[in-house]
């Protein structure tokens, strides 16, 4: 009885002896099977859901937009007309600072100076008429056309009041920008329309501006002169006599183009790209946002009287169907501008438009 009861006890012994030696190797395995899940987990890529973590800091110290790089470019224009005043615009929206370009537009009066000092590195960019720079492209092959601001004829002929019809302007002084300026181009234009020989005209250089030309006129020091908005609503309040409106007659003719030269543009792209992201950011301010437009108009043209409000708002007007929306040369409207050019200048007509532009400044 005894011997049995040991035995129970020994066997009770023995059965919590394998029980507790069961029981540690569950645990041991159930603790292997962890480790090896543990240790394979991080080995796998998700397939869904955000980045890993480790990445997290480096994407988070990415800048969102990045500043341009200042880059320096010599800006110049050599009118001061109304059609040149989107330099001023663009100026003052800080169109060019948003670009990244160190820039002070500055004034080289005419072609004649312009280009000399594009050839001399003196300045970098030029805005000028698309007739003078064919004229000096057709001199110096380096010069280039890297973007066409604006098209169209712009001028409309005004003449003292002596001055009763296109014949009296025979054996009269004519004021103009430059030879071969757009002005004198379209003056040309019409004499020939008007079956006049443009021999029997003097034509005179008056440097300075629409303005000097148009105080010329007044004065009597000159019979004729091409004038713009705003100058045409004071010629037409003065009584002078308009001869001629050039602007009614549609066409792609490209008037108004930044000038550069060919080795400016192979070392300077991103500089020559700016400049017209800025110009095509400058268009669309002086198209929509008013009262900051008629300011730099003010300015641009001296124009600063509360008169002078609704002149400037018709130059605004006037210019805003003239402006090219993304400044891309027209093949056809150089075209336009190399035939009527040659007409008084024979050296120009051997040029084709695809020899006279550069449109790595362009993004696409």
């Amino acid at each position: 009885m005894v011997a049995r009861v040991r035995t129970d006890r020994c066997q009770g012994w023995t059965r919590r002896i394998w029980t507790a030696t069961g029981a540690l190797k569950l645990v041991c395995l159930l603790a292997t099977l962890a480790a090896c899940t543990g240790s394979s987990s991080p080995s796998r890529e998700p397939t869904t859901g955000p980045p890993r973590a480790t990445t997290a800091p480096v994407e988070a110290a990415r800048p969102a937009t990045a500043e341009p790089a200042p880059v320096e470019l010599k800006l110049a224009y050599s009118a001061q007309a109304a059609g040149m005043a989107l330099v001023k615009v663009t100026e003052d929206a800080g169109l060019f600072r948003k670009y990244g370009l160190v820039t002070s537009p500055t004034f080289v009066d005419g072609p004649a100076r312009a280009v000399p000092a594009l050839m001399h590195g003196d300045i970098d960019v030029t805005v000028t008429g698309a007739a003078p720079a064919l004229t000096a492209i057709a001199q110096n092959p380096d010069l280039v056309i890297v973007a066409c601001i604006a098209t169209g004829w712009s001028h409309s002929l005004w003449a003292e009041p002596t001055i009763r019809g296109p014949e009296d302007l025979v054996g009269k002084n004519v004021g103009i920008t430059a030879i071969h300026s757009l002005d004198h181009e379209g003056i040309l234009d019409r004499l020939r329309a008007w079956n006049i020989d443009p021999s029997t005209i003097t034509f005179v250089v008056i440097a300075g501006g629409i303005g000097t030309r148009f105080a010329a006129l007044q004065s009597g020091s000159v019979s004729m002169v091409a004038l713009e908005p705003p100058l045409t609503s004071q010629a037409r309040d003065a009584r002078f006599v308009q001869l001629a409106d050039l602007s009614k007659v549609p066409s792609p003719i490209a008037t108004t183009v930044l000038l550069s030269t060919r080795a400016y543009v192979d070392r300077n792209q991103e500089a020559v790209r700016r400049l017209i992201s800025a110009y095509v950011d400058g268009v669309q301010v002086y198209r929509t946002d008013e009262a900051s437009t008629i300011r730099s108009l003010a300015a641009f043209l001296d124009r600063t009287a509360p008169e002078d409000r609704e002149a400037l708002l018709e130059t605004r007007e006037f210019w805003s169907r003239r402006y090219t929306n993304d400044l891309r040369p027209s093949i056809e409207g150089l075209r336009l501008t190399i035939q009527m050019t040659s007409l008084a200048n024979s050296a120009v007509a051997g040029l084709t438009p695809e020899q006279v532009v550069d449109t790595r400044g362009f993004t696409n």
